[in-house]
């Protein structure tokens, strides 16, 4: 594909001949572009990033339905000709908002991205992208940053073997152990992977009613409003891949995940808790990660929370930040609101990392 086809689209073009004022990247022309965006234009964002929180599936619907923002536009910069560069945006105030989540952007990126929206709207102040993994190939001198997250990612080799060996001896014993006195106990269980437009609703919500029991089992609240639970099932058949243990055709352990390139994002697991003895959750897990194995998959996005068998299975957290960069320090102060928002939000972040420890020097800003 012409990646140049996407400029031409759906959307209208705005012809710019701005370039970074950056000294070390003189020659970096840039355009921005109006949604509704052409299918083009999704594709490359798609192919960019691999991030189903920098989509279609997720940010389309924004694009149509943001009732705070006005038009959804998206940044498009060329290196050597080529896109290298796509960010979607909407601006609420002085408030340019990007849409991109759960992807690398290296600092020089994300200051080039802010000169040219300072540039080319004046009544822009602050510039916030979230949940990104910070490259910091440069340094910015106005640019605000908060370790708030993390993606735990499993990169996946090319043969099963080669992850079952890279695993700890004691997560290895305690794999073949599971998975032994599971078949062993239950001879009839099953493991399937279902795709896209396969994947029936009912089964979606029983994994979810799932999530639900065992969150209310260990005392906890299940936090997946009603309106994020039909998200889920409109994007699982779309994008989505049903990993399932069935016991006579029944579900009693489900990852539910979104496929973008070769990088799987699991959004739950579950298991039905009358089953807890077979540690379903964690056998659905391995199989789903051995199935991804065989599809040449690239890589396995366990996404945020703490949990031990994230890194038993080989998942290494990379740092989610939230960044705010200000057109001045002295138009951060114009806008308390923000500001205060802000900093409520970096002093969660502090508590948070200072709960855990442990992650604090990889998560630090």
């Amino acid at each position: 594909m012409n990646d140049s086809s996407i400029l031409p689209g759906a959307g209208q073009l705005i012809e710019l001949s701005g370039q970074s004022d950056h000294p070390d990247h003189p020659d970096h022309p840039y355009q921005f572009i109006d949604a509704p965006f052409a299918d083009s234009l999704w594709h490359m964002l798609e192919l960019l990033y691999a991030s189903v929180y920098s989509s279609r599936v997720l940010l389309e619907p924004l694009c149509r339905h943001e009732p705070r923002s006005g038009v959804t536009r998206a940044w498009v910069e060329r290196t050597d000709g080529k896109i290298s560069t796509l960010l979607l945006f909407t601006q609420e105030g002085p408030l340019i908002r990007v849409l991109n989540e759960v992807l690398t952007l290296p600092v020089s990126v994300i200051n080039r991205f802010a000169s040219a929206i300072f540039v080319n709207h004046p009544g822009a102040h602050l510039v916030q992208l979230h949940a990104i993994v910070l490259h910091r190939d440069q340094t910015h001198p106005r640019m605000w940053c908060s370790a708030f997250s993390e993606d735990y990612v499993l990169d996946l080799p090319a043969q099963r073997d080669a992850w079952f060996s890279s695993l700890s001896r004691h997560s290895r014993e305690k794999m073949r152990y599971y998975l032994r006195r599971g078949f062993r106990l239950q001879p009839e269980m099953q493991f399937t992977a279902t795709f896209g437009a396969d994947i029936v609703e009912d089964e979606v919500k029983i994994v979810l009613r799932q999530n639900r029991q065992r969150m209310e089992h260990k005392g906890k609240t299940f936090s997946m409003s009603d309106a994020e639970g039909v998200q889920i099932c409109r994007q699982m058949q779309q994008v989505g891949i049903l990993f399932a243990l069935r016991l006579k055709g029944q579900i009693c352990a489900g990852l539910l995940c979104s496929l973008t390139g070769r990088d799987l994002y699991v959004h739950v697991i579950a298991h039905d808790p009358a089953h807890n003895e077979l540690r379903p959750g964690l056998l659905c897990c391995c199989l789903a990660i051995q199935h991804a194995i065989e599809l040449r998959l690239a890589r396995f996005h366990f996404l945020w929370g703490h949990y031990d068998y994230k890194r038993r299975l080989g998942a290494r957290a990379k740092p989610l930040h939230r960044l705010l960069v200000p057109r001045t320090a002295g138009h951060l102060f114009r806008h308390p609101v923000h500001l205060s928002r802000w900093v409520a939000a970096i002093t969660r972040d502090a508590a948070r990392r200072w709960r855990r420890p442990a992650l604090a020097g990889e998560m630090s800003c």
